[in-house]
């Protein structure tokens, strides 16, 4: 984690910083990352940055703690869904904002995903417990959707959050390259707009299959 000295930092500062190392680490990858352009790029002498940081995997780890807190942000910022709304469709707009925040933080959200794709030194017990509250807040979701009858009563918990989270976890890079969209486009918010009833789409479809299944249905 970063020393005091980095949190004493004006804001400006430590944004400059910031944007330089999500910069460097989105278009290099962690391996080839270099400190040296990342300080030139911020503006700042070499030895100010171990002032700051231990080394560069101390800098990666903060990069994805600050990717988590802006993203768990942004989504409380957002206006909630109706309580009553039902599984499916919470789960509809969870995923359509995630996707309008992907857009907005295209850089930073391409580092974390190099990280959880193995690209980065991120250990695998921090995987496994990523994967462990993401499956748990999907389960919680599937037990609400049970007992609130949208879903049946017999579904296999385990099964289902694996499925899930699954879909949630690549739905948004299924989204951009079946609308050929790209999350570095110069004005993601506005592409967002005008192509909403074609996202919206993607994901009625992909939900579809989700809440419906695969089989025909009975025939009487």
């Amino acid at each position: 984690m970063p020393e005091q000295t980095f949190y004493n930092l004006p804001d400006e500062k430590r944004e400059k910083i910031l944007d330089a190392a999500i910069e460097e680490f989105a278009e290099r990858g962690y391996e080839a990352a270099s400190i040296s352009k990342m300080v030139a790029a911020a503006g700042i002498a070499k030895g100010s940055f171990y002032q700051y940081f231990a080394d560069k995997e101390d800098l990666y780890r903060y990069l994805l703690e600050e990717a988590s807190r802006r993203q768990a942000q942004f989504m409380q910022d957002q206006q909630p869904p109706d309580p009553a709304m039902g599984p499916f469709a919470y789960l509809r707009w969870l995923l359509k904002v995630g996707l309008h925040f992907d857009f907005m933080n295209p850089r930073i959200m391409k580092v974390a995903q190099q990280a959880f794709d193995g690209a980065g030194p991120l250990p695998e017990s921090v995987r496994r417990e990523t994967r462990e509250r993401g499956m748990a807040s999907l389960k919680a979701l599937l037990e609400q959707g049970i007992a609130t009858g949208h879903i049946r009563a017999d579904v296999d918990l385990e099964s289902a959050a694996f499925v899930m989270f699954t879909i949630t976890r690549n739905l948004n890079a299924h989204m951009m390259q079946t609308l050929d969209i790209s999350p570095d486009e110069t004005d993601p918010a506005s592409i967002l707009r005008e192509r909403e009833a074609e996202v919206d789409a993607v994901f009625g479809r992909v939900l579809s299959v989700l809440k419906h299944g695969l089989s025909r249905p009975l025939e009487y």
